[in-house]
C-alpha cells in the first residue's frame, strides 16, 4: 500500500501543485461572488476528483498500471493504496480550504468587506469544509469501483448510468412509508441536537460508503484484465 501511495504522489506531484494553485484562485473567485463559505466544497471537490482522474489517467498511459501490477505488490494493496491517496488528497484540500477561509477572515476584518467576502464564524467555515469533504468522498466512492473494473475511459462513460439507477432506487425507497417515517424521525433528531450532529452523521455515513466502495473495488480489480 505504501508503495502505491508513494508512486501516486511521485508521478503526479507537479499536477497537484498546479491544481492546488488553480483551485486557490478559483476558490477566491467563488468567495468574491458567493462568500467564503461557498468556496470550500468547490476547492475540495476540484482537488480530490482532479487527483483521482489524473492518477487514473496515468494508469492508462503507456501500460503504467500493468507495470505496477508486475511489481511485488498485490492487487489488494494497489487498490487500498489508491483509496488512501485519494483520502489524503481530500483531507489536504480540506485543510487548505479551512486555512484559506481563516486567511480571508483575517484580511476582511482588517480591511473591511471585499466584494461579497465578509468574515464568517469558525463554525460556518467548518460546516462548509465538512460539506465539501463529504461531497468529494461520496463522488470518489462512486467513481473508484468503475475505474477499478473498467479503467478511466470506460468507467466514466458508465458513471451516468449508475447515477440514474441510484436515483431511481432512491426515489423508490423514499416512497416506502417505513423508510419515510425513519427519515423524518432522523431529521427531527438531527434538528434537535444541532448542526454538529448533521456533520458527524454525514461524515460517518461517507466513511462507511467509502469503505464499502473500497471493498467493492478490491473484488472488481481482481477480475480486471491488464
Amino acid at each position: 500500500m505504501r508503495t502505491v501511495f508513494a508512486t501516486d504522489l511521485a508521478s503526479t506531484w507537479r499536477l497537484h501543485v498546479q491544481q492546488g494553485l488553480l483551485g486557490a484562485v478559483a476558490a477566491l473567485c467563488v468567495a468574491w461572488g458567493a462568500g467564503p463559505a461557498a468556496m470550500a466544497p468547490m476547492l475540495i471537490g476540484m482537488i480530490a476528483l482532479g487527483f483521482l482522474f489524473n492518477a487514473s489517467a496515468y494508469d492508462d498511459i503507456n501500460g503504467w498500471l500493468a507495470f505496477r501490477a508486475a511489481l511485488p505488490v498485490s492487487r489488494r494493496a494497489m487498490t487500498v493504496g489508491r483509496y488512501a491517496s485519494v483520502l489524503v488528497q481530500a483531507l489536504g484540500a480540506s485543510l487548505l480550504a479551512f486555512l484559506l477561509g481563516l486567511g480571508l477572515n483575517a484580511l476582511t476584518r482588517g480591511l473591511g468587506p471585499i466584494g461579497r467576502i465578509r468574515p464568517v464564524d469558525s463554525t460556518t467555515l467548518l460546516l462548509s469544509v465538512a460539506l465539501g469533504l463529504g461531497i468529494a468522498m461520496t463522488a470518489c466512492a462512486l467513481c473508484l469501483p468503475l475505474i477499478a473494473r473498467f479503467g478511466l475511459t470506460r468507467g466514466i462513460r458508465l458513471l451516468p448510468l449508475v447515477l440514474v439507477v441510484l436515483a431511481l432506487v432512491g426515489s423508490w425507497l423514499a416512497d416506502e412509508s417505513v423508510l419515510r417515517r425513519a427519515g423524518e424521525e432522523l431529521l427531527q433528531w438531527v434538528s434537535a441536537v444541532g448542526a454538529g450532529a448533521i456533520v458527524a452523521v454525514g461524515l460517518i455515513a461517507c466513511l462507511i460508503l467509502y469503505g464499502a466502495s473500497m471493498a467493492a473495488s478490491i473484488r472488481l480489480f481482481r477480475s480486471r484484465q491488464l
